[in-house]
C-alpha cells in the first residue's frame, strides 16, 4: 500500500472530525449573549500600599578550608594516577603524552582502570611554560563510568524503537486498504 494514499486517508479522517467537532460547537452554542443589569456603582479612591518582595538566584562561594594545608595526599594521589594514566595513555606507551609535548596538539582517550570497572576519560593538552617547567603536559581525569553506562542504555532504547517502527511500518503497509 502507497504510504501517501495512508497519509491522505488518515490526513481527510482528521480534517473530517475537525468540521464536525466546530460544526456542533456553533450547533449547541446559545444564539445570543445575555447581560446583567448594573443597579448602582461606585469608584474607588482609596489607595493602599503594597509590599514588594523581589526573589532573585545569587551564586554564593565559600572555600572550605583545607585538610591538607600542603596538600601532600594530593601530590601522592596525583602522581599515582598520573603513572596509571601515563601507562594506559597510547596503548601503554605514553605516545600521545609524547606527542603533546613535543607538538602542543591536545588529545582525549577513555581508560578503564586496572582492577576495576571505572571508566576514565583523560584529557590532556601542553601546560603553559609560565606557570610550569616547558614541556608538561597538564591531565584532567573524569570518572566517566555513569556516563557510559546512560549511553549505552540509550543506545539500546534507540536500537529497540528503530526495531519497534519498522515494525509498525511494515504492519501499515501490509494492511489491506478498502
Amino acid at each position: 500500500m502507497n504510504r501517501s494514499l495512508i497519509t491522505g486517508i488518515v490526513l481527510g479522517a482528521a480534517v473530517a472530525a475537525a468540521a464536525g467537532a466546530i460544526g456542533g460547537y456553533r450547533l449547541l452554542a446559545p444564539a445570543e449573549p445575555t447581560f446583567a443589569e448594573v443597579l448602582e456603582a461606585k469608584e474607588v479612591t482609596e489607595e493602599i500600599p503594597v509590599s514588594r518582595e523581589v526573589c532573585k538566584d545569587v551564586q554564593v562561594t565559600h572555600r572550605k578550608a583545607p585538610r591538607d594545608e600542603h596538600q601532600i595526599l594530593g601530590t601522592v594521589a596525583g602522581a599515582v594516577i598520573g603513572g596509571v594514566a601515563g601507562s594506559q595513555v597510547g596503548g601503554g606507551s605514553g605516545k600521545q603524552i609524547a606527542t603533546a609535548q613535543k607538538s602542543g596538539a591536545p588529545f582525549a582517550t577513555a581508560v578503564t582502570a586496572l582492577g576495576s570497572g571505572r571508566k576514565l576519560r583523560i584529557e590532556g593538552r601542553l601546560a603553559d611554560p609560565q606557570t610550569i617547567a616547558a614541556g608538561a603536559v597538564l591531565l584532567w581525569l573524569f570518572d566517566a563510568t555513569e556516563s557510559e553506562t546512560r549511553m549505552a542504555a540509550l543506545a539500546e532504547a534507540e536500537a529497540e524503537a528503530k526495531r519497534a517502527f519498522d515494525a509498525l511500518s511494515g504492519l501499515i503497509e501490509a494492511a489491506p486498504v478498502p
